[in-house]
């Protein structure tokens, strides 16, 4: 398909207001402009945050942002240490794919620690810290894997919430 876009899956905090999304990610200077769709929000074009909610799941779309973590390679970022903070309240996903330069990463944080990290380039693994979770069984590190991935933790399937379901996202800029 070819996808360049990342972000975040927050288990059991899709109550989580706005603000304090956005607090999180360094991202407080950011306005609301609006709602588009997800299928927007993925695209490679989009520079930005999306948020959108589905049941108890709370989806944060935008490669910029995702940009940030260090997906295990050098150690931890700032943008990690509080995604294993906020870990405390629910499973965390953080998730980068960019099929144009064949880069893909995740991180996985749960009760206050990153448990998985994986990221790879070109085909070659880049970095690995931490045990494999129930998410990643058969998980492989390329575009399927990582959408694979996205749908075993966010408990849908990517391309009906995408393409099919009509969900719209609350954008900030």
């Amino acid at each position: 398909m070819g996808y360049m876009t990342g972000g975040f899956i927050f288990k059991k905090m899709a109550s989580m207001p706005d603000e304090e999304v956005l607090d999180l990610l360094d991202s407080v200077a950011l306005k609301y402009s609006g709602d588009i769709s997800l299928e927007e929000a993925t695209s490679g074009s989009f520079h930005g945050i999306a948020l959108a909610r589905i049941e108890q799941v709370l989806f944060v779309l935008g490669k910029d942002g995702a940009l940030s973590s260090s997906f295990g390679e050098k150690g931890m970022s700032r943008l990690d240490q509080r995604l294993e903070i906020k870990s405390r309240q629910g499973d965390i996903l953080c998730f980068l794919i960019n099929s144009v330069s064949d880069t893909y990463a995740w991180s996985i944080f749960r009760k206050g620690e990153m448990i998985h990290a994986k990221s790879s380039a070109g085909g070659k693994l880049i970095s690995e810290v931490g045990a494999t979770s129930e998410y990643e069984k058969g998980v492989e590190l390329n575009e399927d894997g990582v959408i694979t991935l996205i749908e075993n933790f966010g408990g849908h399937g990517f391309f009906e919430l995408v393409f099919e379901k009509n969900i719209r996202a609350r954008v900030y800029l």
